[in-house]
């Protein structure tokens, strides 16, 4: 159960969720850098520090009535989605993320922002121990 009303860090399931992802990505990778293996060390070592760095300042608060996310590397970010605007609530997961017990939530409002160039996205992504997930999503659809 999410804490409601205090900051909350993502979990360690999911930062190791995601490394393993990353770690996975620069096997399938290695190959095509042999040649170059400083060149790969260089390239994916400084996107694993990325994601330390973004992962260790991404947060998120859970109130009665809305969530608010802050992320971001360089510059700090803040969304707040009220749940009277949220229209439907997602819960996902895929094979590597259930060997985790970890899946991603979208919150998605009515709201022109979630319409891109490369589609429609989601006003919120949250990636969360599966049941953090479901409780959450139980919340948010109880407030509607």
């Amino acid at each position: 159960m999410i804490n409601l009303n205090t900051l909350n860090h993502l979990p360690r399931a999911v930062k190791l969720y995601n490394f393993t992802k990353l770690f996975l990505m620069s096997i399938l990778f290695l190959p095509v850098f042999l040649f170059f293996f400083p060149l790969w060390i260089l390239f994916f070592g400084s996107i694993f520090i990325y994601f330390l760095i973004y992962y260790n300042n991404f947060n998120y608060t859970v109130e009665a009535d809305k969530i608010t996310i802050n992320c971001g590397v360089l510059s700090r970010t803040s969304k707040t989605v009220p749940f009277d605007k949220v229209q439907n609530v997602e819960v996902s997961r895929g094979l590597l993320s259930i060997l985790f017990n970890v899946s991603l939530v979208r919150i998605w409002t009515s709201s022109q922002g979630q319409i891109q160039k490369e589609g429609i996205k989601p006003d919120i992504r949250l990636q969360l121990i599966h049941s953090d997930s479901e409780w959450l999503k139980n919340f948010i659809v109880s407030k509607k």
